[in-house]
């Protein structure tokens, strides 16, 4: 286990308080090297040019050579969210620990827990300010519309302020606000989202095998790196099976809820 149950003590009134925890150290490299191999299969012949005798994490911290094609990220995408390797990492014990111990009840994995692979100039990959929760708020399934599990954004080759996630400050997740449909992506544009800057914003530095863990209605959003550096990292859901989300929710969507044929 790499942080004590004294540290995850800590962080988990962090995250009550203040709707995510610092950067926490969850998996040791060994963990998601296997993971970390097959998204280098995938992506090899993207990178410059490069020694294959390089280990796996400096082969993902290359650059591309060249701003892939679309079709190139959606290959990849399905290819590992079907992966065997991504679901030892999702389901391995250090991430089930980290979870017991947040809501300290008993857990099931939620089903949207998946790869992400940030691109450059994909921008299908690259989310505005949202909340997760908005997300599926208008999904057919009444377990996915009506849970509310915490996300573990776990990065697989590193992020730096440049190229990471942006978070709002706890202030803002008091109430489930309206979010527009995005083609490509679903309902990933929050109205009345934070300001440009605020005090409290954070944007954290991770190394491979770190997280943060945020509550469902802390809006944040993609950092776009202005190289050609790629980010590869794994959004894992567990919730506690009888939670279900009964706070505030813009008037709007509400209705759009209550709309027929309604749309993921």
């Amino acid at each position: 286990m790499l942080v004590s149950e004294n540290n995850w003590q800590v962080e988990r009134r962090r995250l009550q308080n203040i709707g995510r925890t610092n950067v926490v150290n969850i998996l040791p490299s060994s963990r998601i090297e296997k993971l970390q191999s097959l998204i280098y299969r995938l992506t090899k012949t993207l990178l410059v040019d490069h020694e294959a005798s390089l280990p796996v994490l400096q082969k993902l911290q290359l650059p591309f050579s060249e701003v892939p094609q679309k079709d190139m990220w959606s290959h990849i995408m399905k290819t590992i969210n079907k992966s065997e390797e991504l679901q030892q990492v999702i389901q391995c014990e250090d991430v089930k620990h980290a979870f017991e111990i947040i809501y300290q009840s008993e857990l099931v994995l939620f089903p949207i827990s998946l790869f992400r692979a940030q691109f450059p100039s994909n921008t299908r990959s690259v989310y505005g300010w949202h909340q997760d929760l908005g997300t599926w708020w208008l999904a057919e399934n009444k377990d996915i519309a009506d849970s509310s599990p915490y996300t573990m954004w776990l990065s697989l080759n590193g992020a730096t302020r440049e190229n990471s996630l942006e978070f709002a400050g706890g202030r803002y997740m008091y109430k489930l606000e309206y979010h527009r449909y995005v083609k490509g992506q679903g309902y990933f544009a929050m109205d009345n989202p934070p300001a440009e800057e605020h005090a409290d914003q954070f944007i954290p530095d991770v190394l491979p095998g770190q997280a943060v863990i945020f509550h469902p209605l802390l809006p944040h959003r993609s950092k776009q790196g202005k190289t050609l550096m790629p980010r590869y990292s794994i959004d894992i859901r567990f919730c506690d099976k009888k939670m279900r989300f009964d706070g505030a929710v813009n008037w709007k969507f509400r209705v759009r809820r209550l709309l027929p044929k309604r749309l993921m």
